[in-house]
């Protein structure tokens, strides 16, 4: 790695160097029998416990994975007939970011992703006071 050079990486909820896998979520949950049906690939099993492991799922993927589904998607959105570049922002000392950043006919456009209803955010208010941009766009789940 050079001094400067970045590259993006995955948010994690538990202090390993990967994310965990769905077994090893359903053992940290206290339901080692559901971990070792899925590890055993019980079919018979995972049947019958169709509807708790289901809602196990939803909940690993959205809890594990969100931010950068969130992101994703945003990005997606964005892209559809895009004649604009869209890159990200950090600060020098890489203790700040936006998620995107536009250029759409020579005005930079911020663009802020929360995947839940905080809308704080330590890196987008500082952006738009320091750079002062005619448009600014946060995305979130919380109503308008």
């Amino acid at each position: 790695m050079h001094s400067g050079t970045s590259f993006p990486v995955g948010k994690v909820c538990f202090p390993d160097l990967r994310p965990v896998s769905f077994p090893e979520f359903l053992g940290a949950m206290n339901e080692s029998g559901l971990e070792e049906v899925i590890r055993n690939r019980d079919w018979d099993t995972m049947n019958q416990f169709h509807e708790k492991l289901s809602g196990y799922l939803r909940y690993y993927l959205f809890k594990e994975f969100k931010g950068a589904l969130t992101g994703q998607y945003v990005m997606q959105q964005l892209i559809p007939g895009i004649d604009r570049y869209i890159g990200c922002w950090t600060n020098e000392r890489s203790t700040s970011e936006v998620d995107f950043v536009i250029q759409d006919q020579g005005v930079v456009i911020p663009v802020e992703v929360k995947s839940g209803e905080n809308l704080r955010s330590k890196s987008f208010k500082p952006f738009c006071e320091k750079y002062k941009p005619v448009k600014a766009i946060r995305a979130s789940m919380a109503p308008y």
